[in-house]
């Protein structure tokens, strides 16, 4: 490969990281191609060589994070219907995406808020596909019996939602936010916490802080792994998981047995 064919996918590059910090703060509309250039420290002859618009800068964004990021769904823990493997290792990918890249959250976020039809990008390619997925594994372990009932695709919102916020509001709040804990263990606290609105209370919760163990021994070596988890972030764990959840009504308004 040439010399001028690797400057130029380096200076691509540079554009959609600056591109990323302009909308995330000011916006699809708000953000002009001098904005863009000024902060990519290039022309905007520069800008339109390698994007012919803000629309295909946008979606060049878009692909490059879902590029990067890969399939977040644990596929290899579906087929093994480990339920505590999927919940966990899917709301650890969450966080961490989601946590390495605060600027590009802005963006989706500002671009919704805007109701550009570009917002629309991400939830076609990313959320709701996830979403799918997830409410077909669900429905598909309520089938075998190893669920109870509930509806699947809300409550895979419902989980995907808790994941979700709990990087949000770390990203909005830093450190000031209490109850922050490492990301393995707030994964597995999300499937303990969902798995036992679902199952018996307690086997959920025991198999998560195993589960949480175990990925910590694959990253980071057996030697943290036995390291007890931060005073805090236990108590914490210890606490939602022996709290007892608030059970639906077997029946609801329509007389079926959905929570």
């Amino acid at each position: 490969m040439s010399r001028s064919r690797l400057t130029a996918e380096r200076r691509r590059e540079q554009i959609l990281e600056s591109a990323v910090a302009v909308f995330g703060r000011k916006g699809f509309e708000g953000s002009t191609t001098r904005a863009l250039a000024r902060q990519a420290g290039v022309s905007e002859a520069m800008i339109f060589r390698f994007f012919p618009d803000k629309a295909a800068l946008y979606r060049a964004i878009i692909d490059r994070f879902i590029a990067a990021s890969g399939d977040p769904f644990p596929h290899a823990a579906a087929e093994a219907k480990d339920d505590e493997r999927v919940l966990s290792g899917l709301a650890a990918n969450l966080i961490r995406s989601m946590e390495q890249d605060p600027a590009f959250v802005r963006l989706l976020f500002f671009s919704a808020l805007e109701g550009h039809e570009l917002s629309r990008l991400f939830l076609e390619a990313r959320i709701l596909k996830l979403t799918r997925a997830l409410a077909r594994y669900l429905a598909r372990r309520m089938e075998e019996g190893s669920l109870r009932p509930a509806p699947p695709l809300p409550a895979a919102r419902a989980f995907l939602g808790m994941a979700c916020n709990y990087a949000l509001m770390n990203n909005l709040y830093g450190r000031t936010l209490p109850g922050r804990m490492p990301c393995e263990l707030a994964a597995a606290l999300c499937a303990a916490v969902f798995l036992d609105g679902l199952r018996p209370k307690g086997r959920a919760a025991r198999r998560a802080v195993a589960a949480a163990r175990a990925t910590a021994a694959r990253t980071n070596g057996a030697r943290a792994a036995s390291r007890p988890f931060p005073r805090p972030a236990a108590r914490a764990f210890a606490r939602a998981a022996a709290r007892p959840l608030p059970r639906a009504s077997a029946r609801s308004a329509n007389g079926r047995g959905t929570p």
